[in-house]
């Protein structure tokens, strides 16, 4: 399996940073892109890596916040024929409070047949709900959505991930991870009857709009609880945060993995 970064805060050289999550997955039997950034920078950086998006045979959109699907208009205009599975909720009203100024981070809703909420199959399982083992995180609190006419705090129902089995290595791809890593993971691991041997995902531990990180007290106790599962290795991105990730290492050492746009992981 081949995981290439088209979408990330941060690049290579020769490639463009933009805020949000973009990953290209070649397998053996498709290729999937997964989450499409906030606009076409995707396109470009593919480009870059010599990928052609039109042969990508599926899309996923982790979450409906604009940062992981605002580039799905210029995905459907490029690949003519891939579905796009989204979760129920992913074009539901959003809204960030993070600048300390309420601003929509919604997805536009497109009207193409493409567009479905079916889970996949045994190959590439997509799942949606956890049980929730850890509080909170902290900076979600700046997060929304609109019910009823009435903003309240984001549920993160509208989340989804994805778990790729190729030859019995199990991949669990995850967004931004809004509903805690942890749980996450736990709840791969009942779908999957242990636990996944790599994870692909921003663990939502810094709030770059806001200007702050999640506890250093919480992200230990989330290091400690990453260090017991079973997880060959963790690769991480886009919303953990530099001051998060270099608690998350000391924890971790060589089993976690920070992620640049460019970047491209064989597994």
């Amino acid at each position: 399996m081949k995981i290439s970064v088209l979408v990330n805060d941060s690049a290579k050289d020769g490639f463009i940073a933009v805020h949000g999550l973009s990953l290209y997955i070649e397998t053996g039997g498709r290729n999937i892109l997964f989450d499409m950034g906030p606009d076409d920078t995707f396109l470009k950086n593919a480009a870059v890596l010599g990928i052609d998006i039109a042969d990508a045979g599926a899309a996923v959109i982790s979450h409906g916040h604009y940062d992981h699907g605002g580039g799905l208009e210029y995905f459907l205009k490029a690949n003519q024929s891939a579905p796009v599975y989204v979760s129920e909720g992913a074009f539901k009203k959003y809204y960030s409070a993070s600048t300390g100024d309420l601003r929509y981070i919604g997805l536009k809703s497109p009207q193409d047949r493409r567009i479905v909420t079916d889970c996949g199959d045994n190959e590439m399982m997509i799942f949606r709900g956890i049980d929730k083992l850890m509080p909170p995180l902290s900076v979600n609190s700046v997060l929304f959505q609109e019910k009823d006419g009435k903003l309240i705090p984001d549920s993160f129902e509208h989340e989804q991930f994805l778990i790729i089995n190729e030859g019995g290595t199990y991949v669990l791809f995850g967004g931004c991870a809004h509903s805690g890593i942890v749980s996450i993971i736990s709840s791969a691991a009942k779908i999957i009857g242990r636990a996944p041997d790599y994870v692909i995902s921003g663990f939502h531990l810094t709030a770059p709009g806001a200007g702050r990180d999640e506890s250093s007290e919480a992200v230990s106790k989330i290091g400690a609880c990453l260090r017991e599962i079973k997880v060959k290795e963790y690769f991480t991105c886009h919303c953990t945060g530099e001051g998060p990730m270099s608690i998350l290492k000391a924890e971790l050492g060589e089993r976690l993995h920070g992620l640049r746009c460019g970047d491209v992981i064989n597994i």
